[in-house]
């Protein structure tokens, strides 16, 4: 009975070896298949609709392989795909992060002169987008506080015809009140006039 659990748990952990060595190699990152996700291709030659779709295929192999320098080399691919010059819209943040996990990976003094080259232009564009966006953000400020300025022209403006019109209308008020007294004075001497012509 016990070399029968013995062998139970002997046959077991042989199929759960041979089931992980099945879906490593089905992975396609193993064997043939690490050629087919970390080609030493410097700068791939990818048309500008198959980019999106390289760098998808370039994550989903990221996340199947253990081998260290297959990551490194699948980072560095990912960062020269996300600044390609034929991709329509280039995340040079995302470059740069990919790059630096290629650092990671490769020690710095294992790394090519191009690489290095590459990394700090990478650092170089982010620090340029990050200042174009504060002046981009300057100037909208600036739009707004020379809308406000104007707003508040505009509302001393009105505040001087409301100014110009309340003393308008308190002339006017004092005009009215005149003519109404006059108005009333001639009544009375109507009056007075009435009564003495029918006496």
């Amino acid at each position: 009975m016990k070399r029968i659990k013995e062998y139970n748990n002997y046959i077991k952990k042989l199929s759960a070896f041979f089931m992980l060595m099945i879906v490593i190699i089905n992975s396609g990152c193993i064997g043939a298949g690490v050629n087919n996700c970390s080609k030493k291709v410097i700068y791939p030659s990818v048309s500008t609709t198959d980019i999106q779709k390289e760098i998808v295929k370039q994550h989903s192999c990221l996340k199947k392989t253990v081998i260290s320098d297959v990551k490194a080399d699948i980072h560095l691919k990912l960062a020269i795909l996300y600044s390609h010059y034929k991709n329509t819209s280039p995340d040079y943040k995302l470059a740069l992060k990919n790059i630096e996990k290629y650092g990671k990976r490769k020690p710095y003094n294992k790394q090519t002169d191009e690489i290095k080259h590459f990394s700090s232009l990478l650092l170089y564009i982010n620090k340029l987008k990050i200042k174009c966006n504060k002046l981009k953000l300057g100037k909208k400020q600036k739009g707004v506080k020379q809308r406000l300025i104007d707003k508040k022209n505009d509302i001393a403006s009105l505040n001087e015809k409301i100014k110009f019109l309340k003393e308008k209308n308190r002339e006017l008020t004092v005009d009215i009140i005149l003519k109404k007294e006059i108005i009333e004075k001639l009544k009375r001497i109507d009056i007075r006039f009435e009564k003495k012509r029918l006496e």
